[in-house]
């Protein structure tokens, strides 16, 4: 793995999807943000001391509005467009050359906003198995990785971190992104697939990849796992939306 070490040095981070620009995010090392709500001199304010200013970027999915039609690049499976109910959304084919375009579009327009980098949410959505059959899963990582590829070619420079997609599609992305995120990250006893899954995580971090823990629960205490292992973890409140 080819690790930059570009946040080597974040040790605190939070994650806000709200709408509104609270202060407090100052205060972290890294915080990620919806990039609705937020222009060039607001985020200009949060990066003012020194905060890496990092954009939500929804790979696979794409906000469905009443009344239009699924997109052309929806995932089709058994014959039907493939959704999220639960957020409203399609879920988008990445082997369709519209879905990449889409992302590096969007991409371009958080760099003019002044964004530092992008995390990458729903690009995991590839290795749900509730979703998709084996044989698919077969065909879609790799061309999810091969978006992730471009969007690191596209900018060299750039922090990328990769929320979930921690199995097969962690295997073709490590080498292209800086950081990846554990969402639910077990605030218990882990399991044997946990704790399997956390070993491999922490050895990715010896190699360079800033490895981050995600909870929503109000303790500001850090899981006994996340701490043993040296994550980088960050309890949000019961919805992203709301700030402490």
């Amino acid at each position: 793995m080819a690790a930059t070490r570009r946040l080597s040095g974040v040790k605190t981070w939070a994650l806000y999807y709200g709408t509104t620009r609270p202060a407090g995010l100052q205060a972290y090392d890294l915080a990620v943000v919806a990039p609705e709500g937020w222009d060039k001199p607001s985020v200009a304010a949060l990066k003012s001391r020194g905060t890496v200013a990092m954009a939500y970027l929804p790979v696979l999915e794409q906000q469905k509005r009443a009344g239009s039609p699924a997109p052309s690049n929806v995932l089709v499976v058994d014959g039907k467009p493939m959704e999220q109910p639960r957020w409203h959304t399609w879920v988008l084919d990445p082997r369709h050359e519209l879905t990449e375009e889409r992302v590096l579009h969007m991409a371009e327009a958080l760099v003019a906003q002044g964004f530092d980098g992008f995390f990458l949410d729903t690009v995991g959505d590839v290795e749900n198995v509730r979703l998709l059959p084996a044989r698919l899963r077969f065909l879609l990582v790799p061309a999810a990785a091969r978006i992730v590829a471009a969007l690191r070619h596209r900018y060299p420079d750039r922090p990328i971190i990769q929320n979930w997609g921690l199995g097969a599609l962690l295997d073709l992305t490590q080498q292209h992104i800086d950081g990846v995120c554990w969402e639910d990250f077990p605030t218990g006893y882990p399991d044997a697939w946990q704790e399997q899954l956390a070993l491999r995580l922490s050895a990715l971090a010896d190699q360079g990849l800033k490895v981050f823990a995600l909870n929503q629960q109000p303790s500001e205490t850090p899981p006994p796992l996340a701490t043993r292992l040296g994550f980088c973890w960050y309890g949000a409140p019961s919805s992203y939306t709301l700030w402490r």
